[in-house]
């Protein structure tokens, strides 16, 4: 990149938003999506590329509640060998590939370790049979991906190269591993983020933290659209369409309601059955425990499941590596809460602690050592008993009009991450059928997303590297381009009109105040909170503190207008989520003082 293109970066309008909920009102749109999690974001671009007129609308910020808590891994099913279900493993396969074609800056090749044991399913004979048969479905795996993506083969080590690697499991236990390979998402909020940018350079008119109180039906039962409360201002804004689709995740019970369905159900002829129930999910962001491979690490509680043909009897959770720090997980909790309040608290969160210092008693993790956690809902698997969870297997489409006489309505029930794109193309061909369109067909496996227009992702990273600006340190411009592909210019720009915006805000993570900037002008951050954990890292690496937080606060303050007290009011939401996490951080409220002019985080 020359330095011209730095100082005059081509304005890039995928990854443009404005926030206008004018553009909501005084029209009827073909399309209306409910939920802005990765299932949603899909559906929106899926429809807008197809021709439609479409509007997204999310309760809280895109992609923030159960599509950013999870273990980042696009998973190419390795694990459905054990089912003998092998289409479901060809879909994870396709579309783990075209995830990291599309955008392979935010998704990293990761391999997996599996400690093969003296008998039964992780036994080494068996673990070389399911090695060669996974390399064996996912051979064309590599297709189209840049050679720095590469998944390799799967292998078997010994014992001794497992234990080198992993030296907390039993030696006792342990007769070698089996590695194979995955995707990691470096930063699944900015992928979803990404989708919905792209859908919204398409022309779809998207909002976040816009909650929708009911349905708009006509005379009959026919839903219209919604009606809606934009979270910031309290203003109520109605938004038409000739068919709704939820993708509201485990709110879904809660939207059938505010549609009419009732679960225990007076109020329609014929009430929708409860979807499905839920349960909690969470994921430990700690110091560094591993280097080198995720690591499959042996539950205790005995565990099965039921679509296994061949079972373990147990529950494996992994410790990945992610960010030079370890994400440990899953724990699984039973809930019967608002899906909005589900948290841990920190006895809960000193249990798992305790429970993996139990099974990997070489890493002596301490409580304080626990950054962050990721804590969300998942589909209860239908039969599967509430203290002994089990995730749904697959998803559902569901059409109302047949289903229950509500014609206008379409949900989805998701499962995976990694399946997002395809289900929601599924279900815009559904969408299609409903609306008797003629429409082209979905082109969301091939069209690029924002941040990824380039055409050689090597090429592109060298050129960017070779062309790094004096001011910009190689660390910056790898995190840089690690996180916003080729959207980096925008934050060069920004740097060079303001140098001390490459400044990290902290000293415990990356991010710099360009990204603070960058967020609130273009990406539709309009909390400090949605800066903090949905286009940034800065929450996920330990309470950033409240200067961190004051100067990010700040910052923001010049796209949006805070006044001191505004941002103190910021400041306190942010400190209200790490209350909901179980880790450390400092409870006292912000002193209500103006905000320092310098571009120095205070000590």
């Amino acid at each position: 990149m020359t330095q011209d293109a730095i100082d005059n970066p081509t304005p890039d309008p995928a990854t443009a938003m404005s926030r206008d909920l004018s553009r909501l009102d005084g029209q009827t749109f073909d399309v209306l999506v409910v939920g802005a999690g990765v299932y949603g974001a899909w559906v929106a671009l899926d429809a807008a590329q197809r021709g439609l007129t479409v509007a997204l609308v999310d309760r809280a910020d895109f992609g923030a509640a159960t599509s950013a808590n999870s273990q980042r891994i696009l998973h190419g099913g390795f694990r459905y060998l054990q089912h003998a279900d092998f289409k479901r493993m060809r879909e994870s396969i396709r579309e783990r590939s075209i995830v990291m074609r599309l955008m392979p800056h935010l998704v990293e090749s990761q391999s997996f370790l599996v400690p093969t044991t003296p008998g039964g399913v992780q036994r080494k004979s068996l673990m070389r049979v399911a090695l060669k048969m996974n390399d064996i479905v996912s051979c064309d795996r590599n297709k189209g991906l840049p050679e720095s993506k590469h998944l390799g083969h799967g292998q078997i080590i010994s014992k001794e190269e497992c234990l080198a690697q992993a030296p907390g499991l039993d030696p006792d236990d342990v007769t070698g591993g089996a590695i194979f390979h995955d995707g990691q998402i470096v930063n699944s909020e900015r992928l979803t983020l990404a989708v919905v940018q792209t859908a919204a350079a398409e022309g779809a008119v998207v909002a976040n933290h816009v909650e929708v109180n009911k349905f708009l039906r006509d005379d009959s039962t026919r839903v219209l659209g919604v009606e809606a409360t934009d979270k910031l201002t309290g203003q109520t804004v109605k938004i038409h369409a000739d068919l709704t689709i939820s993708c509201t995740g485990p709110w879904t019970a809660n939207t059938l309601d505010a549609a009419g369905m009732r679960i225990a159900g007076e109020t329609c002829d014929k009430p929708v059955k409860k979807p499905y129930d839920i349960f909690r999910a969470v994921v430990l962001v700690t110091r560094n425990v591993l280097n080198g491979s995720a690591v499959a690490v042996k539950g205790r509680a005995a565990y099965q499941d039921k679509h296994e043909v061949v079972g373990k009897g147990y529950r494996n959770f992994f410790v990945t590596p992610w960010h030079d720090l370890s994400l440990i997980g899953t724990y699984y909790e039973p809930y019967s809460g608002d899906p909005a309040d589900v948290s841990i608290s920190e006895d809960e969160v000193r249990k798992y602690v305790d429970e993996f210092n139990a099974t990997y008693p070489t890493a002596k993790l301490g409580y304080d050592e626990v950054k962050w956690s990721y804590v969300g809902c998942l589909p209860l698997a239908e039969g599967a008993p509430p203290d002994d969870p089990q995730y749904q297997k697959h998803y559902s489409i569901l059409e109302h009009e047949s289903q229950n006489g509500t014609p206008g309505l379409l949900s989805i029930l998701g499962v995976k991450w990694t399946t997002a794109r395809d289900v929601a193309e599924k279900t815009v061909d559904r969408a299609v059928d409903v609306l008797a369109r003629s429409v082209a067909k979905g082109k969301t496996a091939d069209a690029p997303l924002a941040g990824g227009a380039y055409e050689d992702y090597d090429g592109f990273m060298a050129e960017a590297s070779a062309s790094r600006p004096d001011n910009v340190p190689e660390e910056t411009l790898k995190h840089f381009l690690k996180h916003y592909g080729d959207a980096y210019a925008q934050l060069l720009a920004l740097i060079a009109e303001e140098p001390g915006l490459v400044e990290p805000l902290g000293p415990t993570s990356p991010v710099t105040g360009a990204e603070i900037v960058y967020a609130a002008q273009s990406e539709m951050a309009v909390t400090l909170a949605d800066a903090v954990f949905g286009r940034t890292t800065l929450g996920f690496f330990g309470w950033p503190g409240d200067a961190v937080l004051r100067r990010a606060a700040e910052l923001m303050a010049r796209s949006t207008g805070w006044d001191d007290a505004r941002q103190n009011e910021q400041i306190e939401s942010v400190r209200a989520v790490y209350a909901m996490r179980g880790v450390a951080y400092d409870a006292r409220p912000v002193q209500a003082e103006p905000a320092p002019t310098s571009h120095e985080v205070p000590a």
